[in-house]
């Protein structure tokens, strides 16, 4: 008999509407940490987010060459200012290869196709391609939930995709107002 149920379901991944997106060759970012001995000498990572660029600089530090490919026209948009400048900088240092509002065309055994802001074909050779364009909210058990508590609260990623400070905050605070 609960009074509150808190539920954090959590998100999933993205998945781009990219020819060969199901190659062998290909993963979704979070999964290469999990696969380390599965990554290629060189990568390409579709999404520029936080995401895409700290993978590409973790990869890059373990010896791989990595390019990361943007459709915006910045890197690392949703990493908060101080973050972005150290991001920014060890991608400068470490030598990640980095292009901006070029969006990815096709994916292939060899690489990855794509297309500047101005047009001009690109090709980026690539033994693994890992993607990361975003996260999608799980919200899938809120509604049986109803019947068994007086509140039921969504909360952290199930609610809205977000860093995990915000997660943190967002459940701290629905606790904290809770009657």
């Amino acid at each position: 008999d609960p009074y509150a149920v808190f539920v954090a379901t959590g998100s999933t991944p993205v998945t781009p509407s990219i020819q060969g997106i199901d190659a062998r060759n290909v993963m979704k970012v979070l999964d290469h940490y999990f696969a380390l001995d599965k990554v290629g000498k060189k990568v390409v990572i579709i999404g520029g987010g936080q995401a895409g660029c700290e993978a590409g600089l973790h990869l890059r530090k373990l010896g791989h060459e990595v390019t990361v490919i943007e459709m915006g026209p910045k890197l690392a948009p949703d990493a908060n200012y101080r973050h972005w400048t150290g991001i920014m900088d060890f991608l400068d240092t470490q030598k990640v290869e980095t292009y901006v509002n070029t969006k990815c065309t096709e994916i292939t055994e060899t690489g990855v196709k794509a297309v500047d802001k101005g047009g001009k074909e690109l090709f980026f050779e690539a033994d693994t391609v890992l993607y990361a364009v975003g996260m999608r909210s799980n919200p899938t058990m809120h509604k049986e939930l109803y019947p068994l508590a007086t509140f039921v609260y969504e909360i952290g990623d199930c609610a809205k995709p977000a860093m995990v400070k915000q997660a943190i905050y967002n459940g701290y605070f629905t606790a904290m107002n809770l009657e």
